[in-house]
């Protein structure tokens, strides 16, 4: 089947490995093996597959390091390898990878220091590295790519970081930086990003006043766990839900709402 173009195998009970002769498919673009059963490694031979633009293998039982040959995969714009058992390194050669636009790596076991990598990465839109053990302090390449839209790490151990400077990121509407060893103030341009929509920051050590005044798109808002003070303003009382328990205000100069978690 040389010239096959996509493979849908997704949500079924395949429980076998991922078969190296897949890359033996000069034309596919399009390789969906997600929310199956299948274990073991994957394959250097699908780096052969320098046509495919999408892969998909989350929600498997996938083990093992992620194969530098992925790196071949020039035109991948779709990585979707979450909810797996990968351990190790983000591969240094996924540099590469120039036209990824979805990158999603949540629920593995991944771990070592985030690598410089993502500043290639110039049309990404969702960078999800959620529920690993890498390494901080946050990078300062995050900030470069202006077209993301979702930027979602949790879990970093190791080093203290500050706050990554987000000013310039337009596009943004998820931004999720919990438990991120962050020890710094919420920068006042984070309050004002044009269209961020849901801001997790929980389980850090932020300090600092929340803004008495924004120009806020927000709907969403979970700060719990970290060491703000001062009192909470009353804009909130219009987001539909927030959570700001377990810190260290003065005041709770807010209604009564339910969407409200003081929890002082």
């Amino acid at each position: 089947m040389k010239s096959l173009k996509s493979i849908y195998l997704c949500r079924n009970f395949f429980n076998q490995t991922i078969p190296p002769e897949l890359g033996s498919l000069p034309s596919l673009e399009y390789l969906d093996l997600g929310d199956n059963f299948l274990s073991g490694k994957i394959p250097e031979e699908l780096g052969n597959i320098t046509s495919l633009i999408r892969l998909y293998l989350f929600d498997n039982n996938l083990s093992g390091v992620l194969p530098d040959q992925l790196a071949n995969l020039v035109n991948l714009e779709y990585l979707y390898l979450q909810t797996n058992e990968f351990i190790g390194a983000l591969p240094q050669s996924f540099k590469n990878l120039k036209k990824l636009t979805y990158f999603n790596v949540q629920g593995n076991n991944l771990n070592q220091r985030i690598p410089d990598i993502f500043e290639q990465w110039q049309d990404l839109r969702i960078l999800n590295l959620m529920g690993n053990s890498f390494s901080g302090p946050l990078l300062g390449q995050i900030p470069k790519l202006k077209n993301l839209m979702e930027l979602q790490i949790s879990d970093l151990v190791g080093e203290i970081s500050s706050f990554p400077k987000l000013s310039g990121m337009e596009s943004l509407r998820v931004l999720t930086l919990r438990n991120c060893s962050i020890a710094d103030r919420i920068p006042v341009e984070i309050w004002n990003l044009s269209s961020l929509l849901y801001l997790d920051l929980s389980f850090n050590s932020l300090f600092g006043a929340i803004p008495e005044a924004v120009n806020s798109t927000l709907n969403y808002i979970f700060l719990r766990r970290n060491k703000l003070n001062e009192t909470i303003p009353s804009w909130m009382n219009e987001i539909s839900y927030v959570d700001v328990s377990e810190n260290s205000f003065k005041n709770v100069n807010i209604s009564s709402k339910e969407h409200l978690n003081p929890n002082l």
